[in-house]
């Protein structure tokens, strides 16, 4: 990684200033869904570092999961937006003779009103400390009983 300048990542507020500038780029390469070796290739990287990156590099770690964080309010927010849209073609939809019953629970589920749960993974360094400590302590718990 010798040579990559740093850069700083800003997702939700919270900026990230750990990163290279490939790291940056394969965060945004993640998120949108490439594979690991996809990400390599266009970064420039192998996909054992992209690999190495993801499961052992926590400002890595973080912004990546802050960033799908970021990808998944925004979906959330466009989706609340056009709910009460879709309320309305339902309520027709529903009232006509033959009413689609499989878009009307697909738009319920989507609503949130079947569980949607966000994204899991610690958003910051701080959490992502905790996540190991309650982990550990739930390790020794275990190891105990």
């Amino acid at each position: 990684m010798s040579g990559d300048t740093q850069n700083t990542l800003t997702v939700n507020g919270e900026v990230y200033e750990l990163l290279s500038e490939k790291q940056l780029l394969a965060v945004g390469w993640l998120v949108q869904g490439l594979s690991d070796g996809d990400v390599a290739e266009k970064v420039g990287v192998t996909r054992e570092t992209v690999n190495r990156w993801r499961n052992g590099d926590d400002a890595f770690k973080v912004a990546l999961n802050a960033a799908r964080l970021d990808v998944w309010l925004d979906a959330h927010n466009k989706l609340r937006a056009v709910v009460c849209d879709a309320v309305t073609v339902l309520e027709g939809s529903l009232r006509c003779e033959a009413p689609d019953v499989k878009v009307a629970l697909a738009v319920l589920r989507l609503a949130g009103v079947k569980d949607i749960g966000r994204p899991d993974g610690a958003v910051t360094l701080e959490e992502l400390e905790n996540e190991r400590r309650r982990d550990e302590m739930m390790r020794l718990l275990s190891s105990v009983a």
